[in-house]
């Protein structure tokens, strides 16, 4: 527990139930987002989530009889080279002004990553990562963010919007023949009812993944309060071979999840061509990803990575566990952000 001034009387507390009002109101006023909105997200990350087990959901930080800070996590179920593993997904710390300067986000820190085996960190800010790097959390290498341009506005857009064509027709070549798949857009409230057999049949595929069952996928995208999901579901002889998740604006479309063969070029770039052409009335393009084989698709199609590599944390408490940052499978749906 960091030093405090006899002043300052503020505790951590485990959070379950009970805070839910206050911290939902903490997290309304920090966001600036409509109470009633965050409520109806609080509830469906909290209520109806398939992995909530009997820990806290997170720590609030009480100093004078109210709520001051919070740092929350989501519970998932992790499958870590073939073993099933219960573990969270970070959020940032929140703290009010008169709380912060205090070191109470190091000891936020402290006690979520000791709250499970393995705890994730995605989408966090610049302040939540620099501590979490000096707590111990280690920075993934794989993860990548892409972009593809459908609006030039400038010539400099205009030449970029070039390379991204000549990428495709250089690259033709790398394609794979895909005659043998079929391709549908649907929205993500209606699932295919196949996403057991289909997670059975590739998880063996993934060395670090969130499980993405049945359960997960209806909870995660079909459940989402405020979001419409949009999906491209492959199929092969009828049968479901891949399934990816993405949200559309015009600002910007974004590939946000695949279930898949880690490996599986074809439904992969399949996936690619069918989310550019469906997304032509967006300004942008986007996908953040860990795997090689989708990273290929994208760049194989004219998308274009960021210099700068999105945040993507981890901290494992297990025994022997020296390689935490690498083969993970990771997508824009894992992260907080996108969460809201």
């Amino acid at each position: 527990m960091p030093s405090r001034r006899h002043d300052d009387p503020a505790r951590f507390v485990g959070y379950r139930n009970h805070l839910a009002e206050p911290v939902i109101a903490l997290l309304a006023d920090n966001t600036k987002n409509q109470y009633s909105q965050r409520k109806a997200i609080w509830n469906w990350l909290y209520q109806h989530n398939p992995f909530i087990g009997d820990k806290e959901l997170g720590f609030a930080l009480v100093g004078q009889n109210r709520v001051v800070g919070y740092n929350g996590f989501i519970p998932i179920h992790l499958l870590r080279d073939g073993e099933l593993i219960c573990s969270a997904w970070s959020f940032d710390t929140i703290l009010l002004p008169e709380a912060r300067g205090r070191g109470y986000g190091g000891k936020f820190v402290d006690l979520v990553k000791s709250s499970y085996p393995i705890v994730l960190g995605y989408g966090i800010g610049d302040l939540q990562a620099k501590i979490m790097l000096n707590r111990g959390y280690r920075a993934s290498a794989e993860i990548e963010r892409f972009f593809y341009s459908n609006s030039p506005r400038t010539v400099r857009e205009w030449g970029k919007c070039g390379l991204q064509l000549s990428k495709r027709l250089t690259r033709s070549h790398q394609r794979v023949e895909v005659s043998n798949l079929s391709i549908d857009i649907g929205s993500a409230r209606h699932l295919p009812s196949e996403i057991d057999r289909l997670w059975d049949s590739v998880k063996s595929s993934h060395k670090n993944i969130v499980v993405r069952d049945s359960a997960y996928m209806q909870w995660r995208y079909a459940m989402h309060p405020v979001k419409d999901y949009s999906t491209l579901v492959v199929r092969e002889n009828n049968v479901l071979r891949a399934l990816a998740i993405f949200e559309q604006t015009k600002k910007c479309a974004n590939l946000v999840d695949y279930l898949g063969g880690a490996n599986d070029r074809e439904a992969m770039q399949l996936i690619v061509e069918t989310f550019i052409m469906t997304s032509s009335s967006s300004h942008l393009l986007a996908c953040t990803c860990t795997n090689a084989c989708l990273k290929s698709a994208l760049g194989i199609n004219g998308f274009r990575r960021y210099r700068d590599r999105p945040k993507f944390y981890v901290y494992s408490n297990l025994d022997n566990d020296q390689d935490w940052t690498s083969s993970w499978f990771v997508m824009d749906g894992d992260s907080d952000v996108n969460y809201y």
